[in-house]
């Protein structure tokens, strides 16, 4: 009786367990009982195997393809700025340039084209060119082959009518129909206030540097200076140099100072509240130099005519 008693207790212990997992299995809480049928629960494929270890979610967020993909676009097709330059370029020594009235420079310029430039004609052209200033190119298109360059020059010349002004920008523009896009160079100017009034010879009448007799000249705010000057290589070695007769705005030379070649005069300033005034001008030590030249102050633009001017503008 004793060892049967036993018998069933030790068979009551064994189906429990085979029961339970049954039951557990049904209810689909298998997790929660896994520890009483030594882990098979745990190795099921029914639910925690699939979320835990399945690829449907954490393998695509974070190892999936689609990172990999856009490295292998940016090896193959690298990304970058569009090109914002032609093939060829504009070099220049100095792209600031200041001028007195009725002054002119020739600037040096040079055009490279660079290894990838196809070839051909560059058109040049000069854009945004103030009023009263003469800018020109000395070629209209030049012909170049790949790496090879060549020499251009640009004339500036300030007209007498020209306002004065500390910085207007002017514009070579150079453009070829085998490129998308063509090159520019910026040019920055400044006109002083200013005008030079020189004897270049001394015969009878003499000779000047400008050669009208009527010469327009803009209002300046800031006043503007007449320079006369014996620009001669020996009128007045000897004591006789010139001395300039004029009247207001400006005003007579001293006779005692007769000017020697690279000598200068400067009369005061004649200021933009001077109004609508002329001034003639002549050797006061030769007589027959005077042939009525004469200076036109704060002259109206447009209106160079009325006053017998005839130095051309480029409007």
């Amino acid at each position: 009786m004793k060892y049967f008693i036993i018998f069933i207790l030790f068979f009551s212990c064994l189906r429990k367990p085979r029961t339970g997992i049954s039951n557990d299995s049904n209810s689909g809480k298998s997790v929660v009982t896994t520890d009483t049928n030594g882990g098979e629960a745990a190795g099921g494929e029914d639910s925690a195997g699939e979320d835990d270890g399945g690829d449907d979610s954490a393998g695509e967020d974070n190892g999936g393809d689609d990172s990999g993909d856009d490295d292998d676009h940016d090896d193959e097709d690298p990304v970058g700025p569009p090109k914002t330059s032609a093939n060829f370029v504009f070099e220049v020594a100095d792209n600031k340039i200041e001028l007195a009235l009725n002054e002119e420079v020739i600037i040096p310029v040079k055009i490279k084209a660079l290894k990838d430039f196809k070839g051909g004609d560059i058109d040049l052209t000069i854009e945004d060119i103030p009023a009263y200033i003469e800018i020109k190119s000395d070629l209209e298109k030049i012909n170049l082959k790949t790496n090879e360059s060549a020499d251009l020059q640009i004339s500036v010349k300030v007209n007498t009518m020209s306002e004065s002004f500390d910085s207007k920008k002017f514009v070579l523009l150079g453009s070829n129909g085998n490129e998308a896009m063509g090159n520019k160079m910026k040019f920055d100017l400044k006109v002083k206030p200013e005008i030079t009034i020189g004897i270049i010879n001394d015969a009878i009448p003499h000779e000047y540097n400008i050669k009208d007799k009527d010469i327009c000249l803009n209002k300046h705010n800031e006043g503007l200076q007449v320079i006369f000057k014996n620009m001669t290589m020996n009128f007045g070695d000897n004591g006789n140099g010139p001395c300039i007769h004029t009247v207001r705005p400006l005003k007579h030379c001293d006779t005692s100072k007769r000017m020697k070649p690279g000598d200068t005069y400067l009369p005061p300033k004649v200021m933009a509240d001077a109004g609508d005034r002329s001034a003639v001008f002549y050797n006061h030590f030769a007589s027959n130099d005077n042939i009525q030249r004469k200076l036109h102050f704060n002259v109206t633009a447009g209106q160079e005519a009325t006053k017998n001017c005839t130095q051309e503008n480029n409007d």
